[in-house]
């Protein structure tokens, strides 16, 4: 069985989110209770907050679900909707045309290129010496 590297207690609040939306599965969130358990307490404060922020937001959220839209609201829509039947053509408010067009795949390329960097590196440190740690 492979080592497991310990987390330290400042990751936990990263696992919050989830917690507070519920996506998180029952082993994953045992997991999390036992090392809040062990956290120092201001995590566990942090965690609780974020937590309770998150599910309040969530709440007011619920209110939009409430709101009745605007009279003739579905039929502004509809009627600013294309007519396919009638054979006009759509007009895209933006194209990939401009003078940008070639942006997208340089800014892919150096991300690939910086990720490869970064992999890289981690993998050249020197492994330690095993005499050293015993």
């Amino acid at each position: 069985m492979a080592d497991i590297p310990p987390q330290s207690d400042a990751d936990l609040i990263d696992f919050a989110y989830p917690c507070a939306l519920d996506a998180v599965a029952d082993i994953e969130r045992r997991r999390i209770d036992a090392r809040l358990a062990g956290a120092d307490p201001a995590v566990r404060q942090a965690f609780s907050d974020t937590v309770w922020q998150v599910r309040d937001i969530m709440g007011r959220l619920t209110v939009l679900d409430e709101c009745v839209p605007p009279p003739g609201l579905e039929d502004r829509i509809l009627a600013a909707l294309p007519d396919r039947r009638a054979g006009k053509r759509v007009v895209r408010a933006s194209s990939w045309r401009g003078p940008l067009w070639w942006a997208v795949p340089i800014a892919t390329l150096v991300c690939l290129m910086f990720g490869a960097w970064r992999m890289t590196s981690r993998g050249t440190g020197s492994p330690p010496d095993r005499m050293a740690l015993h």
